[in-house]
Parts: C-alpha cells; structure tokens; sequence
C-alpha cells in the first residue's frame, strides 16, 4: 500500500487501492465474479520496538459475486485488510486483521428502484495481544 493509503484512513473498507491484482469473470448467465489482492510494498517503520523488524507489510483481498439479469440485481462482496491499523504499543498487536461483507439487491419496476443491502464489519483488536503460554519440560 501506498503511504497514503496506510496512514491517512487505515479503518476505511471503501479505499481506492494501488498496485493490485485483479481478476474479473466474463459475465455467464447473468453472474460475474470479481478477486482482488494488494500488493504489499509499504511498510511502517520500527518505531516502537517491535520484534522482527516491526510492522508486517499490509495485505488485502477481497471477492465479490454479483448477478444482474433483467430487472433484478444482486451482489455479496467479502473484503479483508491485515496491518493497516498496527497496534502502538509495546505487546499490542502489530498486524491486527479487519473483515468486512456486504450484501444486496434491488429490483427495476421501470419507473424507479428498490434496493435494499446489509453490511457488516468487524475490526480486530489493536491492544495488548493475550499471552501465549508455553510448557517447558
């Protein structure tokens, strides 16, 4: 990711994203499918002690099935950030991963639209990261 993208609104699902692969379907039957991964050349300087050189370089993919034949639409769409918001602190978690799905539809009825979608987004934690306990024998 770009410096910019990195840093300016790391909680943004809703990004334009350079240096990414993409894939489109030819449209069969009304369906397409849609992938995406960035490619991850930034990365955040160890500014604060982290382990192993510091922050993990962002990474995203994302997916998306849409259909669209006649008067009905719909589309779900799945999309996954990994170290964009990288925890702080000393033992926060560096590479905290953020999730996000949509779904929705809408029919035509030739004088308007109706639609209707749902969101949902779940953003991983950026504190302290729990204790791995280990055994020694």
């Amino acid at each position: 990711m770009c410096v910019t993208e990195a840093t300016s609104n790391t909680t943004a699902f809703s990004r334009r994203t350079n240096n990414s692969v993409q894939y489109w379907s030819p449209i069969m039957a009304g369906f397409q499918v849609k992938l995406m991964t960035a490619l991850a050349n930034y990365q955040q300087p160890n500014t604060n002690g982290f382990a192993n050189g510091g922050y993990q370089k962002a990474k995203e993919w994302s997916g998306s099935l849409a259909y669209a034949q006649g008067p009905f639409s719909a589309a779900f769409g799945y999309d996954s950030h990994e170290g964009f918001r990288p925890g702080t602190t000393a033992g926060a978690d560096a590479n905290p991963k953020d999730t996000a799905w949509t779904l929705g539809g809408k029919f035509n009825f030739g004088m308007g639209e109706v639609g209707a979608g749902y969101e949902s987004i779940k953003y991983g934690t950026t504190t302290v990261a729990p204790t791995v306990l280990r055994r020694t024998g």
